[in-house]
């Protein structure tokens, strides 16, 4: 449990460090406080004295704020009662585009039909048998292939 709060408390710092060339925000944020859980008092008094409230607390001393004030997270950097700070922000994902098969490309059917016709021509010499494995079509073990004269 230790170990999952000092690697938040790094990645809380990293972000926190790129995040120092970003332009003051005007609108209310949502920000990730890493609070040092020996001076929790003095931690909520910095959040406060800084602009934020407190939405939410957890037991590792993870605390989320909501903060309208620029230079909400620069105040919290200068506490030594707080560990890190971060923007809280959400991974967003691009939806799925569907994109056109290359030119040339056949269909399943297409490729199932020409395997069959491959396969299955009457040879004088003997038997021909198809063997399907998931779905495939492919010769049997027996089958081999014709000779040219």
């Amino acid at each position: 449990m230790t170990r999952s709060l000092v690697a938040f408390a790094v990645f809380c710092l990293v972000v926190s460090m790129l995040g120092l060339g970003v332009p003051a925000r005007a609108a209310t944020a949502q920000y990730v406080v890493v609070i040092d859980q020996s001076a929790t008092t003095a931690a909520y008094a910095a959040i406060a004295s800084a602009g934020g409230s407190v939405v939410s607390t957890n037991a590792l001393g993870i605390v989320t704020v909501m903060s309208a004030s620029s230079t909400f997270a620069l105040a919290l950097r200068a506490s030594p009662a707080v560990v890190g700070v971060a923007l809280n922000a959400g991974f967003a994902q691009a939806a799925a585009t569907t994109v056109a098969a290359p030119a040339n490309t056949h269909t399943q059917a297409a490729e199932g039909a020409a395997c069959a016709t491959l396969y299955s021509s009457r040879r004088t010499s003997g038997r021909t048998r198809l063997r399907r494995a998931n779905g495939t079509c492919a010769p049997s073990a027996r089958l081999r292939p014709a000779r040219t004269p």
